[in-house]
């Protein structure tokens, strides 16, 4: 199953190769910088991404805080914290095997919070939950 190319950011270890990801360098490169910048502007490890990996979502802020970043830069969230949906449908229909069902995993995992990092975590661990093969290539 191709991995989710958005939220894939999480992914972005230099351990991992491209073929892992299924993803072109150009997306690796993006990947990379995209989680270099979000480390840097939380102050984390690599080893908060590497949770990431692992399917481990720390119920704390300082993940939640680099999660929301990285939604950000990657257009899951615009600047005002605000979920795009058809961002996130467009990357489920072309990571999922039945695209038919993105509009479905969308709706039941969109919720609203006023707090723009817990909204991307509760989105996160919902489609995570949701399609459990999604974000991490088995």
């Amino acid at each position: 199953m191709k991995v989710l190319a958005g939220l894939t950011v999480v992914c972005v270890m230099a351990s991992i190769t491209q073929a892992e990801l299924n993803i072109t360098e150009e997306q690796r490169s993006k990947l990379l910088a995209h989680h270099k910048a979000c480390s840097k502007e939380v102050n984390v490890g690599d080893d908060v991404a590497e949770k990431l990996l692992d399917g481990v979502f720390p119920n704390d802020k300082t993940f939640k805080d680099y999660l929301y970043c990285l939604s950000k830069r990657i257009g899951f969230q615009n600047q005002a914290g605000e979920v795009q949906k058809d961002v996130i449908v467009k990357k489920l229909k072309d990571s999922i095997e039945d695209p038919s069902k993105a509009e479905e995993y969308a709706l039941k995992c969109l919720v609203e919070d006023k707090d723009p990092a817990e909204l991307v975590y509760r989105v996160v661990t919902c489609l995570q939950e949701s399609t459990p093969n999604l974000l991490f290539a088995q």
